[in-house]
């Protein structure tokens, strides 16, 4: 019983933060949206295809940031502060190569890489010169992934809610001066957008530092300049890598894979795309809720693994899915009935609405089976560095699953996009069924980082 008292304790302090975070961030993307939405659909696609492949360098860096994670998590629990260090090694190399590769694309190669999304000689013009400040918004925001790895591993969660909440905040602020213009500030139209998010980037990047190298300043060093010599031992960089790599080429199918839904979307008609475009926001705000379960979930487990209390972390996960379980129902219970006040706030046509609550309703249905796969699979079995597994789920999922279900139920037999939403979202029962079995045999309860030298 005191066990479990400690473990709820943990998750509201370790993950209310983080969910705090993640809610405030997704709605900066709406926020944007809506800004700039009021100029042209030039300026809304100006500012989709610029921001293309800054969306490929994110993924490629959360990716490094995902198996960092892991080891930081173990070698705090292991008492092994001093070599937390070595794990941000190749992550900075890495990351610093994928960096320079993004920035060389965006500045000497700007028309070329914006042309592969884009075919209209206007939006090619001005998407690469919205690309060129996305690409300036990459430097801040690499350092600002690593800072809060160091931070949210260690349990130092509040420091990266506070910045991100600062961020968002003055993004916000930040695009209606540079968007529409405030005082001596010209209105900059898409441009202001994008300057704004570096601004409000490079803001956050620099308190991030702050809490880095002020707070933890007693608890162990962090040099990125010691980190960039420091010699990592030919082990360490072997298990690295084969943590790694899964997650990135994970990354990568999951962004091909959305991609293709949203191609098979756009064959379905604009009442379906409308209809898809309102469920997707209360969607994702809901499993949103959720984010700071799986993180924190990550690191409580990983922190118990790193100091080899495997019954401990076997015995928390137990009450971390049952708690996942109850609370989603809940939100599921609540997402439903409000589902028909969410879809009349909308000023759309009868058919649309109708689209919309159907899919409200699917996604409601189908949310408990998101949120633990999301939990299970990123929070639990990922921790203890089976990130192979967590990998197959993601290709079986989409690949095998939801892009087939899809493809026959809109150009076979012809469905609504409520009924193909229906069918490809099946692929939430194959993943849990999987994920289930992998948990319940509790491989992934290992220490990773006991051979790692201080």
């Amino acid at each position: 019983m005191e066990n479990k008292k400690n473990l709820y304790k943990q998750l509201v302090i370790v993950g209310l933060p983080i969910t705090l975070q993640c809610l405030m961030q997704s709605l900066l993307p709406i926020v944007d949206e809506l800004m700039v939405g009021q100029l042209s659909e030039n300026a809304i696609a100006s500012i989709t295809v610029g921001n293309r492949i800054y969306s490929i360098f994110y993924f490629i860096i959360m990716a490094l940031v995902g198996a960092t994670s892991i080891y930081v998590t173990q070698l705090w629990g292991s008492k092994k502060k001093e070599s937390i260090e070595k794990a941000f090694k190749i992550p900075f190399l890495v990351g610093l190569f994928t960096l320079f590769i993004y920035l060389f694309v965006a500045f000497f190669l700007p028309t070329q890489s914006v042309s592969l999304f884009a075919s209209e000689s206007d939006i090619i013009r001005t998407s690469a010169m919205v690309q060129k400040i996305y690409a300036l918004s990459a430097v801040p925001v690499f350092f600002s992934c690593m800072f809060q790895t160091v931070l949210r591993s260690t349990k130092h969660v509040k420091a990266p809610m506070v910045c991100g909440i600062v961020s968002v905040i003055m993004n916000t602020i930040l695009n209606a001066v540079f968007i529409f213009g405030f005082a001596f500030i010209p209105a900059m139209g898409f441009v202001g957008a994008a300057i704004a998010t570096l601004l409000a980037r490079i803001i956050e990047a620099l308190l991030l530092a702050g809490f880095v190298y002020i707070s933890n300043r007693h608890e162990f060093k962090f040099n990125i300049f010691r980190i960039l010599t420091l010699k990592v031992d030919a082990q360490f960089k072997k298990a690295y890598c084969h943590t790694m790599f899964p997650l990135l080429l994970m990354n990568v199918m999951f962004a091909v894979a959305d991609t293709v839904y949203s191609v098979i979307y756009g064959q379905m008609g604009a009442d379906a795309i409308a209809a898809i475009s309102i469920m997707f926001p209360i969607q994702g705000f809901s499993i949103g809720l959720f984010n700071g379960m799986a993180s924190a979930s990550a690191i409580i487990l990983g922190n118990e693994l790193g100091e080899k209390h495997i019954d401990t972390a076997i015995s928390f996960s137990k009450s971390i899915v049952r708690v996942t379980t109850v609370l989603s129902i809940a939100i599921s219970a609540v997402l439903a009935g409000f589902s028909q006040v969410y879809v009349s706030m909308y000023n759309v046509s009868e058919q649309v609405q109708f689209y919309s609550l159907m899919l409200v309703l699917v996604s409601a249905f189908y949310l408990t089976f998101k949120v633990l796969n999301m939990v299970i699979s990123q929070g639990i079995i990922q921790c203890g560095g089976e990130t192979k597994f967590v990998l197959l789920l993601d290709i079986i999922g989409p690949w095998c699953v939801g892009i087939p279900l899809a493809l026959l139920g809109t150009f076979v037999l012809d469905l609504p996009v409520y009924i193909v939403f229906a069918m490809l979202t099946m692929e939430e029962l194959v993943r849990i069924v999987l994920g289930f079995y992998k948990y319940r045999k509790f491989e992934w309860a290992t220490n990773i980082v006991s051979d790692i030298k201080v």
